[in-house]
């Protein structure tokens, strides 16, 4: 059982640690003179944490008055020492202790030799290091600041404009000097490095913290729809990646594109600094405490960390862009001072980490600035904060609904959302790529009008680099740039009717990253549906008509040009290259997820008979279910099929009326020619409203059918149209993507756990946790929707093709 601070603390100064050995050690190296030489007359003891501003330590201090032996004087000194509470003894794993002793003992003292050095100046920005020791108990000893005049500031109220910017200039003077540092020697300690700190002694305690974001993220959210005037934040907010925010530690520490790397404070805040006044109250020097988080990374992690945390409430949004070009300012200018001969950030490229490493922002947001605006008599318990997932409503009310937070995150808000991008795809939604929603505000120069400029970036994660062999960026490249637009121009020239499939894509980057860059159909009106749920009978018809002249335009195109790229063609795009280890990891999975569909078929207790069929089916069907799906009708019929037509990539616009009026198309990654029945097996099956979707599973083949022949006449097609008996006969051919459709596509359709959809660790990890197939097949969701399709399945002879 963990104890108690104060408790923590009885025990610390009545322990024998504490004594006359323990001070000499300090005041011989404070004094630099022989232990010989001084007498110790006396030690005053006292705790100088106040409630609710010292998290993970106790702080003392120590007035020691002090006899010089060899020039009989008399003197009084004053030191401080922190000693990690037992309660964070798991951070041990995280070196933080031993990181913030190398910090004091090592990194700093070398910063302010190279400054004196290269620069001529003296710079502080730490109190000296007097001694530290890891047992009995982790302990740190340092100068005492206050005894030198310097003094912390109200965390609550926020620093001044001029004390902002003295703290941002030893900001940009520490990171400068950690700069030519890295240069010379590189990661120095892979304790500095947070990559390389991540092993598998901590992995354990890292998957907690990730709950526990999590946990904090939706009661932030929570909170935060009881404001009332936020709504528009709570939608946006509501749809962040919460893998990319439980993850954000690995990724704000990547170096900016332009390769600088600086070591980051880690938890620059009010609270870790201490300012010095002159005789007219102005601040004229500040030093830095706490180093327990320091890693090397870039400088926006701790410029998001301290702008967001530690202003004064009345300054922060309108003097935003000047703290940021003052930072830039000093940094370049230290950077010049001490003969950095690298390549020097611009502003702009500041500008551009800031927005790459904008997870920090929420990190900030949720997890910082509610320490920082806490107003509560109750005093913060930090082993709660940190260990528990399952926190109280009572707590999350009382440290994101008070008035002092709400105050500071409301201005922050509405600056934030026009500055910085936000996730646009909501927690398991997006599952290949991070979509981001960018509002751009600009102006005409010749007219002044102002614009908003609405896009969507669509950038593929470096995690399924895998895929990369397959094209999916370069083919989806091709259908916005190309193939859409000729589809799209073919159906105007034919029937004189407009039409859009897809959004506009408006710019493709392939250098540092993969991006597509689209308009924001959000912003015109169109909005996703709930996949949970599904669509009615009227949107799901919607969507097959739209499907019905996307295939048809594009059968006109295939009569014409034929197969005009490669990498639509799903055959001639195999290439040795994906015959690699990694891509058989690709076929295990489909052979896990078929046996454990099967064996959580059987835990259903009614579907037995399903699961001692299934259970028989040939696996080199499955495995090769990708070359069979794609193979023309026999009539002859080949389509531009989607390859990924299900709910979550289709958006619609409804009337005044509340009805769906049009439907556009997302994602086309997956795209290949083949035939109507890969989409129309993959969107049935995991995108209709379970009430309906076998009832009407007739009409929706029927209507399809009737909107692709009447589509395929308008636009003069002159060759052979498929019957109804032909597309009937065609779907029982590629019975396979009934397969796949109900234990791949219809697991991610109807997952429903508050855990993160994991699609790295679904594709590639060999050996899978149970309780994730208990989590996809098990849930009562997915039950409910393959219980309702087994019968119709077994009727048509789809179950029986797969033998």
């Amino acid at each position: 059982m963990s104890i108690s601070r104060d408790q923590h603390s009885r025990e610390f100064l009545s322990s024998e640690i504490i004594d006359d050995e323990f001070f000499n050690s300090i005041i011989e190296k404070k004094l630099n003179v022989s232990r010989e030489s001084i007498k110790i007359n006396h030690v005053m003891l006292s705790s100088v944490t106040n409630k609710n501003d010292n998290y993970m330590s106790n702080v003392y201090q120590a007035t020691i008055k002090v006899a010089l032996l060899n020039s009989n004087e008399s003197m009084t000194l004053s030191i401080i020492f922190k000693v990690l509470l037992p309660i964070f003894q798991e951070f041990k794993k995280f070196d933080v202790f031993t990181r913030e002793c190398f910090m004091y003992a090592d990194m700093i003292p070398s910063f302010e030799k190279i400054w004196l050095d290269e620069a001529n100046e003296v710079v502080e920005f730490a109190p000296k290091c007097l001694k530290s020791q890891e047992s009995p108990y982790e302990i740190i000893v340092l100068d005492d600041l206050k005894a030198n005049g310097y003094q912390m500031m109200d965390r609550r109220v926020g620093l001044t404009l001029n004390q902002t910017k003295l703290a941002l200039r030893k900001l940009a003077k520490f990171h400068a000097a950690s700069a030519v540092r890295y240069q010379r020697n590189g990661t120095v300690q892979n304790f500095l490095d947070r990559k390389l700190s991540v092993t598998p002694e901590n992995k354990s305690n890292i998957n907690q913290f990730e709950k526990r974001w999590i946990a904090d993220y939706h009661g932030f959210l929570e909170t935060l729809k009881t404001y009332r005037d936020c709504n528009y934040y709570v939608d946006k907010i509501a749809e962040w990646n919460q893998l990319q925010l439980s993850r954000h530690s690995l990724v704000v520490v990547n170096p900016m594109k332009c390769g600088m790397v600086v070591l980051t404070h880690g938890d620059y805040w009010l609270n870790n600094l201490m300012f010095k006044f002159n005789e007219s109250n102005e601040a004229e020097d500040v030093q830095i405490l706490d180093f327990q988080s320091s890693y090397w990374g870039t400088p926006s992690l701790d410029l998001h960390y301290f702008l967001i945390s530690s202003v004064h409430d009345d300054i922060k949004v309108e003097y935003y862009d000047e703290f940021i070009e003052h930072y830039h300012d000093k940094f370049v200018e230290s950077l010049l001072k001490l003969g950095y001969d690298q390549y020097i950030p611009t502003l702009d490229d500041l500008y551009e980490d800031l927005l790459d490493k904008s997870q920090m922002v929420a990190v900030s947001l949720l997890f910082i600035l509610f320490i920082t605006k806490y107003d509560s008599e109750e005093e913060i318990n930090m082993e709660y904060i940190i260990t528990e997932c399952q926190k109280e409503r009572e707590f999350y009310t009382r440290i994101y609904g008070n008035e002092t937070f709400k105050k500071a995150l409301k201005l922050w808000l509405p600056f934030l959302d026009e500055l910085l991008l936000m996730p646009a795809n909501a927690k398991n939604e997006g599952y290949m790529s991070n979509v981001y929603r960018v509002k751009i505000k600009i102006e005409i120069l010749d007219t002044k009008e102002r614009l908003n400029v609405d896009v969507v970036l669509k950038v593929l994660l470096a995690i399924y680099e895998i895929f990369g062999k397959f094209g999916i960026f370069e083919k989806e490249c091709l259908m916005y740039e190309d193939v859409i637009l000729n589809l799209e121009k073919m159906w105007l020239e034919k029937t004189s009717e407009i039409i859009q499939f897809a959004p506009k894509c408006l710019k493709i980057e392939a250098s540092s990253y993969e991006i597509i860059v689209l308009e924001d159909l959000k912003s015109i009106g169109y909005k996703m549906m709930d996949r949970k749920i599904g669509l009615t009978v009227d949107q799901t018809k919607l969507a097959l008509t739209k499907l019905a002249k996307f295939h048809a335009v594009s059968a006109m195109k295939y009569q014409a040009e034929g197969i005009s790229q490669d990498c639509l063609e799903r055959t001639k795009s195999i290439t040795p290259e994906m015959k690699r280890p990694e891509m058989e990891k690709l076929g295990i999975t489909l052979i896990q997820l078929y046996q454990a569909f099967i064996d959580n078929l059987r835990k259903y207790g009614n579907c037995d008979e399903y699961a001692d069929k299934i259970s028989c089916w040939d696996q080199n069907k499955i495995l090769h279910y990708w070359i069979k799906v794609v193979e023309p009708m026999k009539c002859g019929m080949v389509v531009l099929t989607h390859g990924d037509y299900w709910l979550n990539n289709l958006m619609f616009k409804f009337n005044e009326f509340n009805e769906a009026e049009d439907v556009q198309i997302l994602d086309f990654q997956s795209s290949y020619w083949g035939t109507p029945s890969l989409d129309l097996h993959y969107f049935l099956i995991s995108s209709v409203h379970d009430d309906i979707k076998v009832e009407y599973y007739d009409e929706f083949i029927e209507h399809y059918h009737d909107k692709f022949v009447e589509s395929l006449e308008k636009l003069g097609y002159d060759q052979y149209i498929p019957t109804l008996d032909d597309l009937y006969e065609d779907l029982l051919e590629k019975s396979e993507m009934v397969a796949m459709s109900m234990f791949y596509v219809l697991l991610s359709a109807k997952y429903e756990s508050t855990q993160e959809f994991d699609l790295d660790y679904l594709t590639l990890n060999d050996e899978k946790d149970p309780e994730f197939f208990d989590r996809t097949y098990g849930n009562e969701t997915y039950k409910k929707a393959i219980q309702a399709w087994l019968p119709l399945f077994e009727e048509r002879g789809y179950l029986d093709k797969m033998l």
